[in-house]
């Protein structure tokens, strides 16, 4: 078996005293079986740990290409659970901010309510003041005029003065 580096130098001897081309300069014209025997011998010559080390890049390469993969998948998972949770959190902030206006407004209505219950209070308070003035006005006048036609009466009994002086202690 040859050693690998020997063979390179014959490829090079044979190349080097190979005849140059009529039309170019830099192209030479070699003998093709000769060079393919070189080759195939090559390639028999080739060093098993260069086998192992191309096999070993290339693994390394497939398991860089597969990490790299991963790695994108896993960012496109985060992405998507990122941009799930914002919506979530923009929901959140918008039910929020909804419930915020929900209970401004019962608030205010609240407030509204109140103020039209103690107005309509106000309102009835102001008709029973108004009622019981003009109840009380009248009382006061039929008493007067008890007492008027009380004086004309011919004789007053002990008991009539006591009703009338009971009577005035209520004004």
């Amino acid at each position: 078996m040859d050693n690998f580096m020997q063979l390179l130098n014959e490829l090079e001897q044979v190349v080097s005293g190979a005849k140059k081309s009529v039309f170019s300069s830099n192209d030479a014209i070699v003998n093709r079986a000769q060079m393919l025997e070189i080759i195939d011998r090559m390639r028999e010559a080739y060093p098993d740990v260069m086998r192992q080390a191309q096999f070993i890049v290339e693994d390394c390469d497939n398991q860089k290409q597969r990490a790299l993969e991963y790695g994108n998948r896993i960012i496109q998972e985060a992405e998507a659970r990122r941009n799930k949770l914002l919506d979530e959190s923009d929901i959140l902030k918008q039910a929020t901010a909804e419930a915020e206006s929900v209970r401004k407004e019962a608030y205010e209505m609240r407030a509204r309510v109140e103020y039209d219950a103690k107005c309509k209070i106000d309102e009835v308070l102001s008709d029973s003041e108004v009622t019981l003035r003009d109840a009380l006005t009248l009382i006061r006048n039929n008493r007067e005029e008890l007492r008027q036609t009380g004086a004309n009466a011919p004789q007053q009994t002990s008991e009539s003065l006591q009703y009338q002086n009971n009577g005035s202690d209520i004004i």
